[in-house]
């Protein structure tokens, strides 16, 4: 699977200059080397944590042009997006971090995030959600099976464990992460790629907004814990590939699961 990773800097609060600044990394790339890419970006990468904007440019608000920006995006240059935005829920009347996976104008899965990380007040801004959310796609001849997270998801390893029993293969975490604790963001990655036996890639975002500095280094990890790609602090973007070559090897040398008791 080709991936394309955006470690972006997120302007507070300008859902507008934030979707132009990915617009304009993509059209800087060669159209067939996009084709049939994951494209990932930070957790609500177009908003930050700013709360008006939040709200207003919300999916399943009528008004927000969100979705309509992202599935443009993904029929223009025929590739896959995943990262968060905000959404909202007409029924619920509740706000939710929603991870939304996007094929070539298809919206295949959200997920919406269900650990709320509450010294950023984000409990205030959103509701969590309670599902554990994966999709298999088929690329190739290979069937990548996804499992979504986001952020303070991992330091919680029960929710990728029940990912991993679902049969997961490949893990996706967005985040906002602070450099302060960047060293935990990158010792967490790699644990959960090791306990769960599977790849896993996490974009994380760089910059500043008014109470946190971001850490970056966002990264993929294979199946043994080994560092596929690591970007630094800095805002960066590059391409990076992907099988499940060491997925199965390992899992069929020694699936670890096949000896857990709970």
């Amino acid at each position: 699977m080709k991936i394309f990773l955006y470690q972006s800097s997120v302007i507070f609060g300008d859902p507008e200059k934030n979707y132009h600044k990915l617009v304009q990394v993509l059209k800087n790339q060669d159209m067939d080397k996009l084709k049939d890419t994951l494209v990932i970006v930070p957790e609500l990468f177009l908003t930050g944590y700013h709360g008006s904007s939040i709200k207003e440019y919300a999916i399943g608000n009528p008004k927000s042009p969100v979705m309509k920006w992202l599935v443009d995006l993904t029929e223009q240059y025929s590739c896959l997006f995943y990262g968060t935005v905000s959404e909202y829920d007409a029924v619920e009347s509740k706000y939710y971090n929603t991870g939304v996976l996007i094929s070539n104008g298809e919206l295949l899965s959200k997920y919406r995030k269900s650990h709320l990380f509450g010294p950023m007040g984000e409990d205030i801004l959103f509701d969590r959600g309670r599902e554990v959310v994966h999709k298999e796609l088929e690329i190739g001849n290979e069937n990548y099976h996804l499992g979504l997270s986001t952020c303070y998801d991992l330091r919680f390893p029960g929710l990728y464990q029940a990912l991993r029993i679902k049969g997961v293969n490949l893990i996706l975490i967005v985040a906002e992460w602070p450099i302060t604790r960047v060293n935990h963001w990158t010792t967490l990655l790699q644990s959960r790629a090791i306990e769960t036996q599977s790849i896993i890639i996490g974009v994380n975002r760089t910059g500043n907004d008014p109470d946190y500095t971001y850490g970056g280094h966002s990264a993929i990890y294979d199946a043994y814990g080994n560092c596929i790609v690591e970007f630094d602090e800095n805002e960066h973007y590059a391409f990076a590939a992907v099988d499940l070559s060491s997925v199965n090897k390992f899992r069929t040398q020694f699936d670890v699961f096949e000896d857990r008791w709970i």
